[in-house]
C-alpha cells in the first residue's frame, strides 16, 4: 500500500499538500476560462476540466477521511454549516458590490442580471455566477453520503452516471428556456453531476491506495495520452464540443464529459504528487480557492477592466484579457491575506 498522503501534509493543518496544489491549478483554470476572450476552442476545452475536477478532488478527500461512516445527520449538519455559511456571506458581498457598481459608480451601465433576480438566485441557493458551486457541492455531497451507505452503492452510482447523460441527451434541448422549469432542471442536473463526480473521486482514492510507483507512472502516461487526444479533438472539431458549463445545465459533449474530467484530474493530481516542495504558490491558491472562486466573477474582474480602460491598453482581445487576469491575480495577493487575517468570519462562523 503506497498512499503517501501523510508525508505531504501541510504543517499544522489537516490538509494534503498535493491536493491543495491541484486545486490551485484548477482554480487558475477556472479564472482563465471565465475571463479569456478570443480563444473560443481553448476556453471550450478548459470548461470541461475546471469545476468537475473540484468535485472529484472533494470526493477523493471524503474517501480519505471515510466521512460516510459518520451518522448521516451529523455529517449533514456539518456540511450545511461549512458550505452554506460562506455561500450566504460571499453572495451578500457580491450583491452589495453589484448594487454599488451599477447604481452608484456606473448607473448608465446595463447589468447582466437585475438586482432583483440576483437576490432571488441568492435566496433560493440557485446561486449567482460562481456561487452556485457551494449549494451544489452541498446537496451533491448529501446524495453521495446517502448513496455510499447503500449496500450496492457501486451499481447505483453506475446507473446514476448513465441516467444523468441519458436525461441530458433526451430532455436538455426541450427544457432549455422554459423559465422556472428550466431552472429546476438545471438545479437538479447540477446535483446529479456533482454526486456522480464525488463518487468517482472517492473511487480514485482507492485506486491510488493500491498503486505502486510503476503503476502510477503507467496511469499518468495513459491519462496524459487520453487528455492530449481529447484536447486535439476540441481544437480540430470545435463544432462537436460545445462549452460544458454545469451551472447552466450544459455538459458539452456528454459522452466525453466524465472521461475528460477524470483523465485531466488524474494527470494534474499525479504530477502534483510527483513534485513535492515545488508547488508552494499552487498550494496556497488551493487552500484559498474559495476566495478566488467567490470574488473573481464580479469584484476583481470589474476592477481589472476598469484599470485596463484607464490605462488605454489595446493589444487585441486575447492579450487584453490575459492582462486583466494577471491584474486579478495580483489583487488576490492582497485580498486573500486581508480576508484571512481581518475577516475570517466571512469564510466560517466564529466558534463559541
Amino acid at each position: 500500500m503506497d498512499l503517501r498522503l501523510h508525508d505531504q501534509r501541510t504543517a499544522g493543518a489537516d490538509r494534503i499538500d498535493y491536493l491543495d496544489a491541484a486545486k490551485g491549478f484548477f482554480i487558475l483554470l477556472i479564472v482563465t476560462e471565465h475571463h479569456l476572450l478570443g480563444a473560443d476552442s481553448l476556453v471550450r476545452y478548459l470548461y470541461s476540466m475546471g469545476v468537475p475536477s473540484f468535485f472529484l478532488i472533494t470526493g477523493f478527500l471524503y474517501a480519505y477521511k471515510r466521512e460516510w461512516e459518520q451518522p448521516f445527520g451529523k455529517i449533514s449538519a456539518r456540511k450545511i454549516r461549512k458550505l452554506l455559511y460562506p455561500y450566504f456571506t460571499f453572495s451578500a458581498i457580491i450583491l452589495l458590490w453589484n448594487v454599488l457598481y451599477y447604481k452608484v459608480v456606473f448607473p448608465s451601465a446595463v447589468p447582466e442580471y437585475s438586482i432583483k433576480l440576483m437576490f432571488l438566485y441568492l435566496a433560493t441557493t440557485y446561486g449567482y455566477h460562481a456561487m452556485w458551486y457551494l449549494p451544489c457541492v452541498l446537496w451533491g455531497s448529501l446524495v453521495f453520503f446517502a448513496l455510499r451507505k447503500a449496500r450496492h452503492h457501486g451499481l447505483i452510482w453506475a446507473i446514476m452516471s448513465i441516467c444523468t447523460v441519458v436525461v441530458y441527451v433526451l430532455f436538455d434541448a426541450r427544457l432549455t428556456g422554459l423559465g422556472l422549469l428550466s431552472y429546476i432542471y438545471s438545479y437538479l442536473l447540477r446535483i446529479a453531476v456533482a454526486a456522480v463526480l464525488l463518487y468517482a473521486g472517492s473511487v480514485l482514492f482507492f485506486v491510488f491506495q493500491k498503486m505502486n510507483r510503476q503503476q502510477e507512472n503507467l496511469l499518468l502516461l495513459v491519462c496524459t495520452v487520453i487528455s492530449v487526444v481529447i484536447a486535439v479533438m476540441y481544437q480540430l472539431y470545435p463544432e462537436h464540443f460545445p462549452i460544458a458549463n454545469v451551472a447552466v445545465h450544459r455538459l458539452g459533449n456528454p459522452y466525453l464529459y466524465y472521461v475528460t474530467a477524470i483523465s485531466n484530474t488524474l494527470v494534474v493530481l499525479l504530477l502534483c504528487r510527483k513534485l513535492p516542495g515545488r508547488k508552494r504558490v499552487l498550494s496556497y491558491l488551493g487552500r484559498n480557492s474559495l476566495i478566488l472562486m467567490a470574488l473573481h466573477m464580479d469584484v476583481t474582474v470589474s476592477i481589472a477592466w476598469y484599470i485596463h480602460a484607464k490605462l488605454q491598453l489595446d493589444f487585441g482581445e486575447t492579450v487584453n484579457s490575459l492582462i486583466v487576469i494577471g491584474m486579478e491575480l495580483m489583487m488576490f495577493a492582497v485580498i486573500i491575506p486581508l480576508i484571512n487575517k481581518y475577516f475570517p468570519f466571512i469564510l466560517s462562523p466564529r466558534k463559541r
